[in-house]
């Protein structure tokens, strides 16, 4: 009986210390998704590379590091937009602001292939270098980027120079025209612009030379969609 005794205690005590285990390996799993989770929210989010658009500097496959804290990492505020593709948030406060010449990572501002408005797809990301910030007049002068009183280089300079000597005839057509997409301007990835980039608080006088420039965004901004065709449709007459 005591041998008996001593067997099934030991049975017990060992069932025991299983049952702890798997606790400590619940709990230590837990913890570990839960800082994966706010690393991946608040602070780092990484990316593979499919395509060469941003070579030299980034190449297709490379697997990318993001920092969130540069700008600041965005709060989903209403999570309808998962149905609705309306997206409400905010930014946290950033180290710093944004800096021309600096690769940022952003969501594709079209969805589901509708080329009519601004609206963010959640599932697709672009990787891009900037060139213009608020309050700068962009060029593309013959392949390269310019911007008004500032002397230095923009962007990579020998992709630029490639880019100037290779003839409009040998380049797509949906690769060489460009924004805004009307004849009347007729601006390509090698002759583009002036364009002024609004600065928070800016007054822009519109009109009908430059209502195809900002059409979008102001009604991405106010919410106020199909003002830009009744202003269009005031303006002509």
């Amino acid at each position: 009986m005591k041998k008996g005794y001593y067997y099934e205690g030991k049975v017990l005590n060992k069932g025991k210390a299983l049952f702890k285990n798997f606790l400590s390996i619940l709990l230590l799993t837990f913890i570990a998704v839960v800082v994966a989770i706010v690393l991946r929210v608040f602070f780092f989010a990484t990316f593979k590379i499919p395509t060469f658009s941003m070579e030299p500097t980034i190449e297709a496959g490379d697997q990318i590091l993001v920092s969130k804290m540069i700008p600041g990492p965005r709060i989903f505020t209403d999570w309808r937009f998962l149905h609705n593709g309306n997206w409400q948030m905010k930014r946290w406060k950033g180290i710093r602001m944004l800096r021309r010449g600096d690769v940022v990572v952003f969501n594709f501002p079209r969805s589901n292939n509708d080329w009519s408005k601004i609206e963010m797809d959640f599932n697709v990301h672009y990787v891009k270098r900037i060139m213009g910030m608020s309050g700068d007049t962009l060029r593309i002068v013959n392949g390269f980027y310019t911007i008004d009183d500032v002397s230095d280089t923009l962007g990579v300079y020998n992709n630029q120079l490639q880019l100037s000597s290779y003839p409009d005839s040998l380049l797509d057509k949906r690769v060489l025209n460009t924004f805004p997409y009307d004849k009347r301007y007729g601006w390509t990835v090698k002759f583009f612009g002036p364009i002024y980039i609004p600065r928070a608080g800016d007054c822009l006088a519109i009109d009908l030379n430059n209502i195809l420039f900002y059409e979008e965004q102001i009604e991405y901004e106010t919410g106020k969609q199909g003002w830009v065709a009744a202003t269009y449709a005031k303006l002509v007459d």
